[in-house]
C-alpha cells in the first residue's frame, strides 16, 4: 500500500468502483480510494449530506442479492487459500495431505478443511505467515484464554486498511468528528487495537489521549479532566475500555463521588469481554443515559473479520470474514438456537500476512435465524463465553454470561463481579465475592439465570476465591 498521508489523487466515483472491486474479489485495496472515500465523507458530512456518504463494506458485498454474495464470498475464500496453499508452510502441507485443490474450492468443500485450534498456531506459529509477507508488526493475544499468548504478524497493509476502514465507519455513522478528543487507555495486551484506533482518530482528524489500562483511577481523572486543545472539545468524548475495566472504574467512580457532570462523553467501546446488562445499567449512574455503549467483537486472530452488537441486542458479523457456528463437539453446523462455537476464516483483502482457515475461536453463541434490527447478515446472540470456562450437564451449558448476567445484575456484588464456578453434583457450584446479606438475592438471580446451582459460597475477597474467572483487568 502507498503512502496513506498523501492527498486523495482519484475521484469518488473511481474510488467507489475501485473500493468495491477489492471487497467482492478480494484484491488489494488501493490506499488512493480510502483517501479519496474518506475525503468524500468529510465533504458530504461538512456540507449537511451525509446521505451521499459512500456506502459501507456490506453493500458492497450483498451487492446483486444471495446468489450473487454467495458466489463473491466463495471467490474470497478460494483466493485466500490458494495463497495460504503457496505461500505458508501449514496449508502448503495441509492441502496436499487431504487431496484438496484450493484453486477449485467450493463453499460447499469449505467442511473439508480441519478444524484449526488455537493449540496448533501456538505449536507453529510461524507456519501460518505467508513467506511474502512483509511484516511490520507482531502482537500478541491477551492471555485470558487459558494458554499462553498468542503472537500474530501483521503488515502496514492490514493495519492501514483496518484504520481507514474504522475511520470510514465512524464518519458514517458521525460518532467522530475533528473536535473529538479520544482517550485510549493501553497496555501491551492490546496494542494492535490500540494503534490501529489511534490511526483511525488521526485520519478523522480528531486528537488522541493515552491512557494507562492499568490504573482505573488515573482514567476516571483523564475522563474528568478540562483540556484546552484548540478546537476540540473540552473533555474526552469517546473512549474504550473492557468491560472489567469499566466495571472497576464504576465501583471506583461513584465511592469518590463522580457522575455524569464530571464527563462529557458521548461514546464509550467495550469489547474483549462480556458486557453483562447489570453492568450496562450500573455504569448510566457514572457516565450518564445519554452515552453511547457500543459493544464490538473481534480478537487478533481473526483481525479484519469481527463484528457488532445491534440495538436489539444481538450480534452481527461482519462479511469480512466467512465465519462458521458449529457444534463445539462434533464440528457440524449447529442448530438455530443451539450453542455453538464461532469458527473464522479470515480473508482478502483484510488479511495477506497471518492466513488462519476455519480457526476455532472458542467463542460460544447461539445462531439466530433473523434479528428484530432487519439488518441483513449472519446473527447470534452475544458472546456466552469461551468453550473451556463453561460448564456442561445433565441440563445442557452453564457459560460465563449465564453466571457473570445474574451476578453483575445484583448491586450489592461489586463491579466487575469477581466470581469462579464449576461442575459438581450434576449442576454448578458458584462463588463470588459479595457480602453476606447478598446470598439469597444472588442465589435467586443464578436461578432466574437457569444455572442449576448446587452450592453457592461468598468469599471476603478476590483472593480467597478458589477457581478465579479471568478477568482482564486483574491481568494488567
Amino acid at each position: 500500500m502507498d503512502d496513506l498521508t498523501s492527498p486523495p489523487v482519484m475521484d469518488q466515483a473511481a474510488a467507489e468502483a475501485a473500493y468495491g472491486a477489492s471487497i467482492l474479489h478480494g484484491e488489494p485495496m488501493p490506499a488512493a480510494a480510502l483517501r479519496a472515500l474518506l475525503d468524500a465523507c468529510r465533504r458530504f458530512a461538512a456540507a449537511g449530506d451525509p446521505a451521499r456518504v459512500p456506502p459501507p463494506t456490506f453493500i458492497w458485498v450483498d451487492h446483486g442479492g444471495p446468489e450473487a454474495a454467495r458466489r463473491n464470498l466463495e471467490g474470497r475464500v478460494r483466493r485466500q487459500a490458494e495463497r495460504a496453499a503457496a505461500q505458508t508452510a501449514f496449508y502448503g502441507d495441509l492441502f496436499a495431505r487431504i487431496g484438496l485443490d484450493p484453486a477449485a474450492l467450493t463453499l460447499d468443500d469449505v467442511g473439508r478443511i480441519p478444524v484449526l485450534r488455537k493449540e496448533a498456531v501456538l505449536a507453529r506459529p510461524y507456519d501460518f505467515v505467508c513467506r511474502d509477507a512483509s511484516v511490520a508488526h507482531r502482537t500478541h493475544t491477551g492471555g485470558t484464554g487459558g494458554a499462553p499468548p498468542l503472537g500474530l504478524c501483521f503488515s502496514a497493509y492490514e493495519i492501514g486498511l483496518a484504520a481507514h476502514e474504522t475511520a470510514l465507519g465512524a464518519m458514517l455513522n458521525r460518532s467522530t468528528t475533528e473536535a473529538d478528543v479520544i482517550l485510549i487507555p493501553a497496555n501491551s495486551r492490546q496494542v494492535l487495537s490500540s494503534i490501529t484506533l489511534a490511526a483511525a482518530m488521526h485520519l478523522l482528524g480528531a486528537a488522541v489521549v493515552w491512557g494507562w489500562l492499568s490504573r482505573p483511577d488515573v482514567t476516571l481523572a483523564q475522563l474528568a479532566e478540562t483540556h484546552g486543545i484548540p478546537g476540540k472539545h473540552p473533555k474526552i468524548t469517546r473512549t474504550a475500555a473492557y468491560p472489567s475495566l469499566l466495571g472497576e472504574m464504576v465501583s471506583l467512580g461513584l465511592a469518590q463521588g463522580y457522575g455524569p457532570g464530571d464527563f462529557g462523553l458521548r461514546q464509550l467501546d467495550l469489547g474483549g469481554e462480556i458486557a453483562t446488562d447489570g453492568l450496562r445499567r450500573r455504569a448510566r449512574a457514572l457516565i450518564g443515559e445519554d452515552v453511547t455503549l457500543w459493544e464490538g467483537y473481534g480478537m487478533s486472530e481473526t483481525w479484519g473479520a469481527g463484528g457488532g452488537v445491534c440495538p436489539a441486542g444481538n450480534l452481527h458479523f461482519e462479511y469480512t470474514g466467512l465465519w462458521e457456528f458449529l457444534d463445539p463437539d462434533t464440528y457440524a453446523p449447529a442448530a438455530e438456537g443451539a450453542v455453538a462455537t464461532c469458527v473464522a476464516s479470515t480473508l482478502p483483502p483484510f488479511r495477506d500476512t497471518t492466513l488462519l482457515l476455519r480457526y476455532d475461536t472458542e467463542d460460544l453463541v447461539r445462531p439466530l435465524g433473523a434479528c428484530p434490527c432487519g439488518f441483513a447478515s449472519q446473527v447470534t446472540t452475544k458472546l456466552l463465553g469461551k468453550r473451556h470456562r463453561s460448564v456442561r450437564h445433565a441440563d445442557g451449558w452453564t457459560t460465563p454470561r449465564d453466571v457473570l448476567e445474574a451476578l453483575e445484575g445484583v448491586d450489592a456484588v461489586r463491579l466487575p463481579a469477581r466470581c469462579g464456578f464449576w461442575a459438581e453434583d450434576g449442576g454448578v457450584a458458584v462463588e463470588v465475592v459479595a457480602p453476606p446479606a447478598a446470598r439469597a438475592a444472588v442465589g435467586d438471580a443464578l436461578e432466574s439465570r437457569g444455572v442449576p446451582l448446587r452450592r453457592l459460597v461468598l468469599r471476603d475477597g478476590r483472593d480467597a476465591l478458589e477457581r478465579p474467572y479471568p478477568l482482564r483487568v486483574d491481568m494488567l
